[in-house]
């Protein structure tokens, strides 16, 4: 098991519709010397075709032999909102091309961004900055930008605490929900959730894994409320914070025993509604919040979440402070259960492994 980011943010369809065969590279190159062109026209049609071409994973690859990246970011400036979306599109879906991820990272990207998102007003252009940020901050230099590593020392962070409250202050996130919810409504209306990818990303790197676990800071406390969160972006980005932050296991045993009560506030998706006997040896010791729950309990639905989830608690097994503070709290009797209940076969396989 590795640290990582989320999956990069999927493919964003452009109009017309994606071009099927490849490209000359010699005509490529023509076509993004178009979108410098002074008529609006023939800059706005050579936009729409690229942001088609980079919706494919063969146009994206034809687009490595150009100057894209460079000309493409000029445009995130422009005062035509329409050059700017098409723009936009476009190197959310080159990001996921590590290369071109790189080039953008070069060029500034995720601090102009991160600033024009930190500002931004415009609703219909939130999701499109996150989601380029998302694609970017997936690889160490994105993420080390995003966290001013390279930057005066006074700036550590600067970025991240600009982020942290846009994401956990959005109105109802979290609010009247169980951890069982898997409202894809959610998704949509929440513009923010996607923000939850970049702090995930910034755990990649050790620095940001430090920051959300300074003693002081309690950055990492401030993420478990969105554990339980209608929208599964967000209980994915608190749970791939935590499962980050937990490989490095010197802060195990402060993080077990801190009152954030973490163990149990993961513990509590993989519940259901079953009642345990008794006379079960198994729950002597368990938190009252998992031991007696109400009929009416959900368990987590979403795949990846429950993925998260049995990551962390692996991880804590590697020390052997963690393997005896999971086997005092009954960790077991929850795992049993899910095993009996378990569909997926990919999560049956990390519950085998844990």
């Amino acid at each position: 098991m590795s640290f990582k980011p989320l999956s990069t943010a999927p493919a964003v369809p452009a109009q017309p519709e994606a071009m099927k065969t490849p490209w000359d590279p010699a005509v490529l190159i023509e076509l993004v010397k178009l979108l410098g062109d002074s008529s609006p026209a023939v800059r706005g049609g050579a936009l729409a075709q690229v942001a088609s071409l980079s919706a494919s994973i063969e146009g994206r690859a034809a687009l490595t032999k150009t100057d894209v990246v460079r000309v493409l970011v000029r445009l995130i400036g422009d005062v035509n909102q329409s050059y700017v979306k098409d723009a936009m599109t476009a190197l959310i879906n080159l990001a996921e091309v590590s290369v071109l991820a790189q080039q953008m990272v070069d060029r500034n990207v995720v601090s102009r961004v991160l600033d024009l998102l930190i500002d931004s007003t415009d609703v219909k252009m939130t999701p499109l900055y996150t989601m380029l940020l998302s694609n970017v901050t997936r690889i160490p230099a994105g993420a080390r930008k995003l966290l001013n590593l390279d930057d005066d020392a006074s700036l550590k962070g600067y970025y991240l605490a600009k982020l942290l409250p846009l994401f956990l202050n959005t109105p109802n996130a979290t609010e009247g929900t169980s951890a069982g919810g898997n409202d894809l409504a959610a998704i949509g209306t929440d513009r923010s959730a996607w923000l939850g990818s970049i702090l995930v990303n910034a755990t990649t790197v050790t620095e940001g894994r430090e920051i959300f676990t300074d003693k002081e800071n309690r950055l990492l406390k401030l993420m478990i409320p969105q554990i339980s969160a209608k929208n599964p972006l967000r209980r994915r980005a608190a749970l791939g914070v935590i499962r980050n932050c937990m490989f490095d296991h010197k802060d195990h045993e402060w993080i077990l025993n801190d009152d954030m009560n973490l163990l149990t506030e993961i513990l509590l998706p993989l519940r259901g509604p079953e009642p345990f006997a008794e006379d079960d040896q198994y729950t002597v010791g368990m938190d009252e919040r998992l031991k007696n729950v109400p009929s009416t309990k959900t368990r987590e639905e979403d795949i990846e979440c429950k993925k998260l989830i049995l990551d962390t608690l692996t991880l804590f097994t590697a020390t052997r402070f963690g393997r005896e503070y999971l086997k005092s709290h009954q960790c077991y009797p929850i795992v049993r259960e899910l095993d009996r209940d378990e569909k997926n076969e990919t999560v049956s396989q990390k519950i085998f492994d844990l």
